[in-house]
């Protein structure tokens, strides 16, 4: 067994669980004191989870994700990240108990799940490594982006009924949702826009060219003109609220979609894994 193997996976486990259950003391008891407490514990984890990849990385000589494990522990990390920059911004708390139902759910499967001890060789790259986590992390920028734009349309409506109900009125304000509908989607297209040109690169490197029409490059190039569409209507044609949610929740059935097609019925060069 890798020593590294333990804090990405079994390690970080208890302290997103904890951080989750300071969230939800605080989300029901709206106590701001355990909210900022349990972001600062996920910024701690977050900084051990990653440390802890990055050695299971250099001992074993190849870069994580090369398994559904590792790739589960990465998708969580990510969550973690992406949640705490929303949260930075917009200096709201409201969210983190969903947050990090997600997180540790993400965290429980990669434990479950648990490294790779071998690596196929087209796997072993220096760009393989970053070019992943990059998609990774604008997956999950796109995931919290339709997750707060759903969380916008159902507040928007019991809002609108009269009867808000005590789940809605402990959320972040309307303004405050559609806010971070916005940065994700933003750090979603960065993080998107650099996964795209470091695998150009790898492909490069790997295949002699670095555009083949694979089906993985398609729907990444579609995935990523509808949410350079979002942001376009966001930011030159003032859509907001209900509207963009919608768009973006149109970009994310996208997202869903190619990774349904290329996984299982469309055949691709990125089936190695």
């Amino acid at each position: 067994m890798i020593p590294g193997t333990f804090m990405p996976f079994w390690g970080a486990l208890p302290l997103y669980v904890a951080a989750g259950a300071l969230y939800a003391v605080s989300f029901f008891s709206e106590r701001r004191d355990l909210a900022r407490r349990a972001s600062l514990l996920v910024g701690v984890n977050i900084l051990l989870h990653a440390l802890g990849l990055l050695i299971l990385g250099a001992q074993r000589g190849a870069w994580p994700p090369v398994s559904t494990g590792e790739s589960l522990s990465e998708v969580a990390l990510a969550t973690a990240m992406i949640y705490l920059y929303l949260e930075v911004r917009t200096a709201q708390r409201g969210m983190g108990l969903f947050a990090l139902v997600l997180v540790i759910a993400f965290q429980l499967g990669a434990a479950v799940r648990g490294a790779a001890h071998t690596v196929s060789p087209i796997l072993h790259s220096p760009i393989l490594a970053p070019h992943t986590f990059a998609n990774i992390l604008a997956f999950t920028s796109f995931t919290i982006g339709a997750f707060t734009s759903v969380t916008y349309l159902l507040q928007y409506r019991r809002l609108r009924s009269g009867r808000p109900g005590t789940l809605f009125t402990r959320l972040p304000p309307l303004e405050v949702v559609d806010t971070m509908t916005f940065r994700s989607t933003q750090a979603g297209m960065l993080f998107l826009t650099v996964g795209m040109v470091l695998g150009a690169i790898l492909a490069h490197i790997k295949w002699g060219r670095a555009w083949s029409w694979d089906p993985k490059q398609c729907t990444t190039l579609t995935i990523w003109l509808l949410y350079a569409l979002v942001l376009y209507l966001r930011r030159f044609r003032s859509w907001q609220g209900g509207r963009i949610s919608a768009m973006t929740l149109t970009a994310f059935g996208a997202v869903v979609l190619s990774l349904f097609l290329v996984s299982t019925v469309i055949k691709s060069a990125h089936q190695f894994a």
